[in-house]
């Protein structure tokens, strides 16, 4: 399994996971959809911070998959930043 390598809130390179496969269901407001995804949460271990990723979006062993999970952690922190 690929795994993100920086931080979405710091972009350390200090990451490990802490929970494998978490279920989590929400409805979507207005729409009366329910949506359900597996995530795994992960720990910064230099700064503490926490974040979550849907676990298809890490569920390859592939450069391609890690690559694109560094990406979209790069563009959420644009976001918040």
């Amino acid at each position: 399994m690929t795994n993100p390598n920086i931080c979405p809130v710091c972009e350390l390179d200090s990451i490990e996971r802490i929970l494998e496969d978490v279920q989590i269901a929400a409805q979507i407001k207005g729409s009366g959809e329910n949506v359900s995804h597996g995530i795994v949460a992960y720990r910064c271990t230099q700064n503490g911070h926490i974040f979550f990723l849907r676990r298809s979006d890490v569920n390859a062993d592939s450069d391609a998959t890690n690559s694109y999970a560094n990406t979209t952690i790069k563009r959420t922190v644009a976001r918040l930043g």
